[in-house]
Parts: C-alpha cells; structure tokens; sequence
C-alpha cells in the first residue's frame, strides 16, 4: 500500500540462474561417453600386419642386428624350428665361424616366392675379414650382398637356417663343458646365403 492504495502483485514462475537438474546429468552422461570414446581411440594405435611384407623387412633387419651383435640366443629363436633340425642352442651357436666380422646389415629387397609364404630376402652387408696373426690390424671393409630365405608360420616370418657344410655340430661332452668357454659362443658370425634369384628387384 502506497499513500493509502493498495499495488497489484503479479505472481509468475520462480526464476532460477541454474540449468534444470536433467540437463545438467544429461550433459555430464555425453561428456562421460566423450571421454571413454577419445581414450579409446587414442589407446588403439595401428598395429602392424605381422605377415606383411613391410613386417617381413623389419624382422630380417632385426634378426641381421642380432647377428651382428652376437645375440645368437636371440637369432635362435627367429629360426624356422624344421630348419635347425632338433638342434640345441649350444649347437647353434657352434655352427659360426670367425673368420668374417659383420659390420653392418640392411635390407636391400625382398621377393615373395609363388607360395606367398615364403620370401627372398636381399641383405646388403659390409663385413671384413680376420685371420689369426694377421698383419692388417684394420682390414678393409668389404661390401656384399646376399639372400636369406624366410617361411611364416603361425602369421610371423622366421628365418630358414642353413648349415655350414649341412652338417650339425656334435653335442659337446658335458664333462667338459666349463672347461673352454670360448667353443661355447662364436666372435663372429658367418652368415648364410645363396645367389639372388633371378628377376629379384625391390619391393
């Protein structure tokens, strides 16, 4: 009431400087289902086909690294199991030589043979030769190529070994194992290979 007359009220709805409560859960649920979705997208990196040629590259040039380091434990694992023919690991290793020191290995090409479960695989290699008293103390770097054969099995590429002379080396006598170490790991590897097959180019 104002000087003696009464005002008018005008009831209307309740204003209200927040979100209605289902809009708010409703944007709280899609910003949950966002992230879960972003998080799982970005989680799924692209995996590389294991029996790709491009997967057949990078395990011969990882299995040639492992030569080269003299991680034979490693390379025996990376073996056609049908090709080390039943042969231990002590076996294996036996098998190389030290007459030829790697240097370095990478892929020059590689051909899928008519099966294409079985491939050629070019290497281009640069190694140098060491003999006992030699009078070199650097001998010179020597480059080549060869060609390791490569099957898959069970989806993953494995590396056809080849035996020197195609002959396994004899078990060692077990009363003598410790006694001479040095039969027991190679200083250097000797690689097997065979001439490219013809028409062999990059891919």
């Amino acid at each position: 009431m104002v000087n003696g007359f009464s005002l008018p009220v005008f009831k209307g709805p309740r204003l209200s400087f927040f979100p209605p409560r289902n809009f708010v859960m409703g944007g709280l649920l899609f910003s949950a289902l966002l992230s879960i979705f972003l998080l799982f997208a970005c989680s799924k990196e692209p995996r590389l086909d294991t029996s790709s040629p491009e997967a057949l590259s990078a395990r011969a040039a990882e299995y040639w690294q492992h030569r080269i380091s003299l991680d034979f434990e490693k390379t025996y694992a990376m073996e056609e199991p049908e090709s080390l023919r039943g042969a231990s690991l002590s076996q294996y290793m036996r098998s190389f030589g030290s007459g030829a020191k790697w240097k370095e290995a990478s892929v020059h090409s590689l051909k899928l043979k008519e099966d294409p479960s079985t491939a050629y695989v070019t290497m281009k290699i640069r190694y140098s030769w060491v003999f006992p008293n030699a009078r070199e103390a650097d001998p010179p770097t020597i480059e080549s190529q060869l060609v390791d054969n490569w099957i898959l099995r069970d989806n993953l590429w494995y590396h056809v070994f080849k035996w020197p002379f195609g002959n396994i080396p004899e078990a060692q006598d077990p009363s003598s194992k410790g006694s001479d170490k040095s039969n027991d790991k190679p200083s250097n590897p000797i690689a097997p290979g065979e001439p490219a097959p013809e028409g062999d180019g990059d891919k």
